[in-house]
């Protein structure tokens, strides 16, 4: 009998939940439309699209292996990824920002962190302080 709820506890897992990723174009066209984007990001429509060019290449992820790790569900665009930490970052808490991304809480924290990889990395994104007096 004990054998039996040793091999039960292994076995149990919690059931795959399909996710349905967020459609940026609508998402951003809906702020945009209410002219509500500045407030929702902290950032103009302009400079998120400038912040996406510059991470988008860091950000790519392998979708064959994403598909297999995933059952098939989307993976996360960079533009989702970069959605979910602005949001973070501008004080949202993560449990909506990753339900309206379509994301899993570990999803949600893998993202934020290639994400903050991606701008410690980039030398366009770099605090740059005064080497001179004039400066």
């Amino acid at each position: 009998m004990l054998l039996l709820e040793d091999d039960a506890a292994v076995d149990e897992r919690l059931p795959y939940l399909e996710r349905r990723r967020l459609n940026w174009r609508h998402h951003s066209q809906l702020l945009l439309n209410e002219g509500q984007f500045r407030q929702y990001y902290m950032m103009s429509f302009r400079s998120y699209e400038k912040l996406l060019r510059l991470l988008a290449p860091s950000l790519r992820v392998d979708e064959s292996q994403s598909l297999r790790r995933t059952r098939g569900d989307e993976p996360l665009s960079p533009v989702n990824k970069l959605q979910m930490s602005i949001s973070w970052l501008a004080g949202y808490s993560f449990h909506p920002v990753r339900a309206l991304a379509g994301a899993s809480k570990p999803a949600f924290y893998i993202s934020n962190h290639q994400i903050m990889d991606a701008i410690q990395a980039h030398d366009e994104l770099q605090l740059h302080f005064p080497t001179t007096e004039y400066e």
